[in-house]
């Protein structure tokens, strides 16, 4: 109860009301954390770090953990697993921002000597993952990067999170009333690209999820490095009232697949769907839509469309070197959709 850990520059870290856990202590010996139950109330964290530093504030606490990187006996992990059964938190508030630093020499809670070398994989599992009334802030103010949410309720069912192979899995997740906020950092032209002091090249991400619910969401997007358009802008969007239906998910840094059963949104710039249906299917040289059913309050596209290309970023740079197959059945598109998708249709054709 009434939990307070400063950072080591004597910052706030961690504060609260309370954090209660029933751990099992006999596997915390083989490198297991095996959490019975894991509430937090009423939590605030402050996570940040400076321009110049490799790591962030929480780092003293990760090498606490990890202990000395010695040679391996037979009673010593090479792994930390973490297993939670049951997790709750409410009231949860999440801060985080890169800043420059004024002193000239950053600090470094571990030795610049030290850092290179390999440190332990994490494994985390929940059984049941529960959020309810959490907000995070992140924000770095040399990029202009902004993210900030106001999570409602978060739920996840059986889900595993492998840090060192880079693989989240979910058999249920499910996002409800929610809020999320997104601002892409602006790209500073000419500048030198600051590399950071690692051992390990990042592998990308693989998300696989059996089951996603998304009910009454609302979804902000902006891209500060391209200048809103008008209609709907895949780069600058509002979407409210984001709903869907969601099974076999996988994103991949090669392929992403879903079957979407139902997805539905309203844009502030008017844009609406209704209703859409369709298997979609992404590689790095074909978008598939099967089984289409895509409904607004005037336009109904059905059927099957494919574009074979010769890379993501080529579809756009060379269009001619893409083809298309399609095969559209009852379907119509009304102009009204048309203008808010592709405005520069209405010198072509005026409304």
């Amino acid at each position: 109860n009434n939990i307070y850990v400063e950072d080591q520059k004597k910052d706030t870290l961690i504060f609260g009301e309370k954090i209660a856990a029933d751990i099992s202590m006999l596997k915390l010996i083989w490198g297991s954390t095996e959490i019975q139950k894991l509430a937090l109330q009423n939590i605030f964290l402050n996570v940040n770090r400076a321009e110049k530093e490799a790591v962030f504030n929480y780092q003293f606490i990760i090498d606490a953990f990890a202990g000395p990187k010695t040679t391996l006996n037979k009673f010593q992990p090479d792994r930390v697993n973490f297993g939670i059964d049951d997790l709750a938190a409410s009231g949860v508030s999440f801060f985080m921002r890169t800043y420059k630093e004024k002193i000239i020499k950053p600090y470094l809670p571990v030795p610049e000597d030290k850092i290179s070398e390999p440190g332990y994989g994490l494994n985390i599992t929940a059984t049941h993952f529960n959020i309810r009334d959490a907000n995070v802030s992140i924000q770095n103010s040399i990029s202009g990067m902004y993210y900030g949410n106001k999570i409602t309720h978060l739920a996840l069912g059986k889900a595993l999170f492998n840090f060192s192979e880079s693989i989240a899995t979910a058999d249920e997740m499910l996002l409800d009333s929610s809020f999320i906020q997104f601002t892409n950092p602006k790209k500073i032209t000419g500048a030198a690209v600051k590399q950071i002091v690692t051992d390990v090249t990042p592998m990308p991400w693989q998300i696989i999820a059996k089951q996603i619910s998304l009910s009454n969401n609302h979804i902000i997007f902006n891209d500060n490095n391209l200048l809103q358009t008008e209609g709907f802008d895949f780069r600058h969007f509002n979407i409210k009232n984001l709903g869907a239906d969601i099974s076999s998910f996988t994103y991949a840094a090669k392929r992403t697949e879903a079957h979407v059963k139902q997805l539905t949104f309203k844009d502030t710039s008017g844009f609406a769907l209704d209703t859409v249906h369709v298997k979609f299917l992404m590689t790095d040289s074909i978008l598939s839509a099967g089984e289409l059913y895509v409904k607004t309050g005037e336009s109904l596209l059905q059927n099957f469309i494919e574009i074979k290309f010769d890379s993501a970023a080529g579809i756009t740079k060379y269009p001619r070197n893409s083809l298309i197959a399609a095969t559209l059945k009852n379907s119509t598109i009304a102009f009204n959709d048309l203008y808010l998708l592709v405005p520069t249709l209405k010198k072509a054709f005026p409304p």
